[in-house]
């Protein structure tokens, strides 16, 4: 009997909507009706139809039993369309299954909808988050599932191409489950790496899907498991992208990436009593070198000259401008020929060329680990001090402004106007060594250069060479 009845049901479901699809008039009030069941999630409410054309007050007015001919726009409830609907021959019919049959899907409320997609969502990572149990991998899949600042990109892509991400996501917790179990000193290029995980040389490229995601990922957990500050890891730039990548083991670009330095030497990285022979040699031949971060990463500690026991007495003075640089040796040279000095190893002195490159930073992070103090000197413009202040807070006891004073400023100072947008960036500057410098440069807005004060500068490296 039951089964009779569901036919027989089934059968008047068929023919109410042959009746109701077939008649003019009606497709505007079922597609709202059916909107309108959706977000509420239960039959209720009102529909509004502006305009109504000849065909639909026709039809509505025999279905409702009512004059629509002068009405300029039509409002049913969906309860007032239930009970026309139980005065018809289709009295048996429920409206919301006409309602599904017309449409051609099932009607779930939006809230249904959503709730079904969170799930499929939830879904989704839970299943990564079983497959790499790796505490890279965990940490990043959390930080995506609790929505942290910088997992924005994943839950687009996750919107828009589902299946595409699956694919790009296996290949990062492939990369990061691989950077757990690698030694801390051990070095992989960005390529070589690519290629043995996805199998592709390109395959983790900035500017690809996937190497952003990566890239993402990497700042996440450097700042959440390495716990790394921020104000001294700014992630802007590629010199800043190429420190992350290194942070986690990874080389973008060695021979590109240069410091010229002089006056330094190093112990070899696998064997710390033995000094690096060309360094030794190029220290003791006064030569002037342009180190590739290739060979920045095969040296052990870096020394401030010749290696001693008392290493924190030593100094190493840093430049920006390469001018300066080339000048100040100059100057050294002949001072050393005119005291008859000419065998005199030159000063322990890097050049940064602009910005730091990562083989700059390497290259310092090696000689404080050494003991050496940093003095650094640079243009008085946002840049320049920008510059510094990275270093004191990298270098926090070692790191020294050198000639970064108001008075200093004075001396340098030139015509160059700095930009108001420029001038913004000294509120970054926070160091109770530099802040009276900022406030000063933002007074003025005017740019200082190094070379006016070279003399400065020179007094100091003889004094401490003396």
């Amino acid at each position: 009997m039951r089964k009779g009845r569901d036919v027989l049901q089934s059968d008047e479901l068929e023919k109410a909507k042959a009746y109701f699809t077939s008649t003019k008039g009606f497709a505007r009030l079922f597609k709202a009706m059916a909107q309108k069941y959706q977000s509420l999630g239960r039959w209720g409410g009102s529909v509004t139809l502006t305009s109504p054309k000849d065909e639909e007050r026709e039809a509505f007015s025999a279905l409702f039993r009512a004059d629509f001919s002068r009405q300029k726009s039509i409002t049913i409830s969906l309860e007032r369309f239930a009970k026309a609907l139980e005065f018809t021959k289709f009295s048996s019919v429920s409206p919301v299954s006409l309602l599904e049959e017309i449409q051609g899907e099932s009607l779930i409320s939006n809230a249904e909808r959503t709730a079904g997609k969170e799930r499929m969502k939830a879904g989704f990572f839970g299943d990564l988050l079983s497959r790499y149990p790796q505490p890279y991998c965990q940490r990043w899949l959390q930080a995506i599932i609790a929505k942290k600042s910088g997992t924005r990109p994943v839950h687009t892509a996750y919107e828009t191409h589902p299946e595409l991400l699956r694919v790009q996501m296996d290949h990062v917790l492939k990369a990061l489950s691989d950077m757990n179990r690698q030694l801390p000193d051990k070095i992989e290029r960005l390529p070589i790496f690519a290629r043995r995980i996805t199998k592709d040389p390109h395959g983790f490229d900035a500017n690809s899907d996937t190497g952003r995601l990566l890239i993402q990922a990497m700042k996440i957990l450097d700042s959440e498991v390495r716990g790394r500050d921020p104000l001294t890891f700014p992630l802007t730039g590629t010199e800043e992208l190429t420190e992350l990548y290194y942070s986690f083991g990874l080389l973008r670009d060695d021979l590109w990436n240069f410091v010229t330095c002089t006056g330094i030497t190093a112990a070899a990285v696998d064997h710390e009593n033995k000094d690096l022979s060309y360094l030794a040699e190029a220290y003791r031949q006064q030569v002037t070198l342009n180190l590739p971060l290739r060979e920045v990463v095969r040296m052990g500690n870096a020394y401030a000259g010749a290696r001693s026991p008392n290493e924190s007495a030593k100094v190493v003075f840093v430049v920006e401008n390469s001018g300066v640089f080339s000048a100040l040796l100059d100057r050294f040279r002949g001072y050393s020929e005119d005291e008859g000095l000419a065998e005199s190893p030159n000063p322990p002195f890097l050049c940064s060329h602009g910005q730091f490159k990562l083989a700059s930073l390497l290259l310092l992070d090696k000689l404080a680990a050494s003991g050496a103090m940093i003095y650094y000197s640079g243009d008085f413009d946002p840049e320049g001090l920008l510059m510094m202040e990275r270093l004191l807070l990298r270098y926090p006891s070692q790191a020294k402004p050198w000639h970064y004073t108001v008075a200093d400023y004075q001396l340098a100072q030139s015509e160059q106007v700095i930009s108001p947008q420029r001038l913004k960036q000294l509120d970054r500057v926070v160091s109770s060594e530099l802040v009276p410098l900022a406030e000063e440069i933002l007074r003025a807005e005017r740019a200082g250069y190094q070379e006016g004060i070279l003399s400065e500068l020179w007094r100091d490296i003889k004094a401490h060479e003396r």
